[in-house]
């Protein structure tokens, strides 16, 4: 009646629904369908159907390119080139960095068997430098002139923030901007970040060596 669960889950967020992307078999007997969490808005949250199945007693492959800006992921099985899903929502809106895999047998009988793993590899592309200070390349952004303006940081400490609460939480970057000295006096510099409307935001913090 189960399978396998393979859970990438989030950096620092202390609540129930920390998984940045969850992706299992189905948990009916009888059933070998694959499914993921879809816990980002505008639709509801709910596990998804992939629209194909985990095969038994042979090496399946599995492959997910995630794009942590946009909320999203591709899913390829076997095939490596063609996806079998394409651009959509990964679990959680508010976990800012997936630090933790877990590779789970859910099986609670014998007749749920076993399941094997070989060869995992994580590659991340585009990586942000983390080699400047905070300050130096936080002054870098435009400061906001009107209320109005976003004036998004596009920064390394920035690496999440949500609207709204409950399910299917979206992404609001709108609400992190860079402001001057004519919103509030900075301890520091001439700018600082502002994050406003009390919504969940994620950051981190690159302060000289080490970070």
């Amino acid at each position: 009646s189960q399978s396998f669960l393979v859970v990438l889950r989030g950096e620092g967020t202390d609540i129930n629904g920390d998984d940045f992307l969850a992706y299992r078999t189905d948990r009916v007997t009888n059933s070998s369908a694959l499914i993921y969490y879809d816990g980002v808005g505008p639709t509801t949250a709910n596990w998804r159907n992939v629209g194909t199945n985990h095969l038994n007693g042979v090496w399946q492959h599995h492959r997910m390119v995630i794009d942590p800006n946009a909320l999203t992921f591709n899913l390829y099985i076997d095939d490596m080139v063609t996806p079998v899903l394409t651009g959509v929502n990964l679990s959680r809106a508010e976990v800012p960095v997936p630090t933790q895999l877990r590779i789970v047998n859910e099986g609670n009988s014998a007749d749920d068997g076993y399941w094997a793993i070989d060869d995992i590899t994580l590659t991340v592309e585009d990586s942000r430098d983390l080699s400047t200070t905070f300050t130096d390349g936080f002054e870098g952004y435009p400061a906001r002139a009107l209320s109005t303006d976003d004036a998004d940081p596009q920064g390394p400490w920035v690496t999440t923030e949500i609207d709204g609460t409950g399910q299917s939480r979206l992404r609001a970057p709108g609400k992190v901007q860079v402001v001057g000295t004519d919103v509030v006096t900075p301890h520091s510099g001439t700018k600082c970040i502002k994050l406003e409307a009390g919504q969940r935001a994620g950051a981190t913090l690159d302060w000289g060596v080490p970070t």
